[in-house]
């Protein structure tokens, strides 16, 4: 054939967007399916023009679907990072925007059966890349996901019914550990001295690298760095994309991203994690609550708010906030000791019966385009160790199209 085709479908997951396709669609062989994949998005390419790609790390997503592959889950599923100038889907990690499309998409595909008068179901899912186990609540309507609903997603135009999903047991999910770097702190050798990330790294002998810098490195959903926004020279209030254009904040960013990601194992040399390894660990910069505007120029005020936070979404800082970091960063904020829960007890000081503050239920997130609050269930205080039962997370999903999708090799 002058052409190949693959039945997938175009479903947009909370804030991002990407390709969802069954499990049995696709070739077997993980060098021949990969190869297929990579056509279809039309990778590598910097505007992915000759494939269904969006072109930025959120809209060059995949999902793949199929029956549970183990006896506890309803389905598994597996998330791949489809690269755009890089010929190569990474599917280390999960995507929790994306992971909020998965029941919808089995449930309109026939791969799970539900009541025509049922107005949920709710899915237990297995997700393979962390071999995590995940509930999910899924809105239903004539015996089809429903997308009609008064649930707002910052960052989406519109409402749409809400899909709540809950990541049970989520600590450890890359790297076996809650705090993988030994506490719920570590101290990093990159500051120049005044408790700011330096610009430039020097040789073995540089006296900057004696200068330490505070960081909180959580394994909840995805591992994430988080360090206060003075550290980087920023406020956590800054739009994505004056950040992406500040050279001394990126350069600061990977310079301290890359010795965490070292530490982690993740790649050899600091200096190589953005090539090697740009998806993991995240880094998100945190400050206490604070008004600020959104990147659609609506005013959030600071009394709405746990936190204000930027995460990376490399190259670039996320648009939004990423749904993983997002659990990552609630968690940490009620685990004593992080950066996170220091952040937020700083800004809760005060206060009183807002239910905001280091011992609410809920953690709300300002990010740039407006807010998310996600719901966390810790460990009991004075326990030997620190637990994250779950951290449960709304968001909206639809599907865009679906069909055919053409692609040579």
């Amino acid at each position: 054939m002058d052409q190949q085709g693959l039945d997938c479908a175009l479903v947009r997951g909370g804030t991002s967007k990407g390709v969802f396709v069954r499990r049995d669609a696709l070739p077997e062989d993980p060098r021949r399916r990969d190869e297929a994949l990579l056509a279809v998005f039309g990778s590598p390419g910097a505007r992915q023009v000759d494939g269904v790609g969006g072109a930025t790390p959120t809209t060059s997503k995949l999902v793949v679907v199929g029956p549970p592959e183990r006896p506890d889950a309803d389905l598994s599923y597996t998330f791949g990072q489809v690269g755009i100038e890089k010929g190569e889907i990474d599917y280390d990690g999960n995507c929790g925007n994306m992971t909020s499309g998965v029941g919808a998409f089995a449930v309109d595909d026939g791969l799970v059966e539900v009541g025509e008068s049922a107005d949920h179901v709710t899915l237990r899912l297995h997700n393979t890349n962390t071999d995590a186990l995940l509930d999910q609540r899924v809105p239903l309507a004539g015996g089809r996901a429903a997308t009609r609903g008064d649930y707002v997603v910052h960052g989406v135009p519109g409402t749409g019914a809400r899909v709540d999903t809950s990541f049970l047991d989520p600590a450890g999910a890359m790297t076996g550990a809650l705090f993988p770097l030994g506490g719920p702190t570590t101290d990093v050798g990159v500051g120049d001295g005044s408790g700011v990330v330096a610009v430039d790294a020097g040789g073995p002998d540089d006296p900057d690298d004696r200068h330490p810098v505070e960081v909180s490195v959580v394994d909840v959903t995805t591992p994430v760095v988080f360090v206060r926004a003075p550290a980087l020279g920023v406020t956590a209030t800054e739009h994505p994309g004056t950040l992406d254009d500040d050279a001394e904040f990126m350069k600061r960013l990977h310079r301290l991203r890359g010795r965490v990601a070292a530490d982690l194992g993740f790649v050899d040399d600091p200096a190589d994690a953005l090539a090697e390894s740009p998806n993991y660990p995240k880094l998100a910069v945190v400050a206490p609550p604070t008004g600020y505007e959104t990147t659609d120029g609506d005013r959030v005020p600071g009394d709405e708010v746990d936190l204000v936070a930027r995460v990376t979404s490399l190259p670039t800082m996320h648009p939004v906030y990423a749904v993983t970091s997002a659990a990552c960063t609630a968690a940490a904020a009620r685990l004593p000791g992080t950066v996170v829960h220091e952040v937020v007890e700083a800004g809760s000081a005060g206060r009183d019966g807002d239910g905001r503050g280091v011992d609410g239920d809920g953690v709300t997130i300002g990010h740039p385009r407006g807010t998310m609050t996600v719901g966390v269930d810790v460990g009991r205080a004075g326990a030997p160790e620190p637990t994250v039962r779950s951290v449960t997370v709304g968001r909206t999903q639809r599907r865009l199209m679906d069909g055919t999708a053409y692609y040579r090799l």
